[in-house]
């Protein structure tokens, strides 16, 4: 079944399912990029906002921070927040918002050059991270930004999750990295949720279309 051919609520669930699969992978390209945050963080969000461009121009659209936990868990805080602001604006709107997200990436490309630039740009693998910023980033972004068009605020939060249950997982089979106990339960239990929601909704949507 093609995407265009589902409901506005199964293209929803199918469009961030897939951005928080993508944005999953995102851990994982960071640390085998191999190099400090700064530069990478840089180079990852002017290679999203390149291919960004490239792309707008292509089909003609015309429409835990090393330095505390204080500054780090107060950063996670923010962006939260303005995720969650993000994500009710955008389903409020009902406009297309995919290129939103990534054309602000020029944001953290710049805060991240500027804190590097004074120590110099060092990544011992710069490909992985310009693979995480041209493909996996845009794919993550478009899809999650996509999908308040067609889900509710709550739904889109919850499938965000997906990033959390999946990046240690990931890092387990990469880096041999065993997760502890608490993790592997709290992981479980949120995508045991995620997976029942989604069964329970897509069966909901399929009655209501044969009636």
């Amino acid at each position: 079944m093609s995407l265009p051919a589902l409901s506005g609520h199964r293209k929803g669930l199918a469009l961030t399912a897939i951005g928080g699969l993508a944005l999953s992978m995102d851990i994982p390209l960071v640390r085998l990029a191999e190099g400090k945050m700064w530069p990478i963080l840089g180079l990852r969000s002017i290679t999203t906002v390149l291919v960004t461009l490239l792309i707008v121009a292509a089909i003609g659209v015309h429409d835990g921070i090393s330095s505390g936990h204080i500054f780090g868990d107060a950063t996670a805080l923010l962006s939260a927040l303005i995720l969650d602001a993000a994500i009710t604006v955008g389903r409020a709107s009902r406009r297309d918002m995919g290129f939103v997200p990534l054309l602000a990436a020029m944001f953290p490309a710049i805060l991240g050059f500027g804190m590097a630039l004074p120590a110099g740009v060092s990544i011992d693998h710069p490909g992985w991270i310009t693979f995480n910023g041209a493909i996996v980033m845009p794919v993550a972004f478009w899809c999650l930004a996509t999908g308040p068009r067609y889900l509710s605020a709550p739904e889109v939060g919850m499938l965000y999750l997906l990033e959390t249950v999946l990046a240690p997982i990931w890092v387990w089979f990469i880096f041999a990295e065993i997760p502890t106990a608490m993790t592997l339960m709290g992981g479980a239990i949120l995508f045991i949720a995620i997976m029942t929601h989604l069964l329970w909704m897509a069966r909901g949507s399929g009655v209501r279309q044969r009636r």
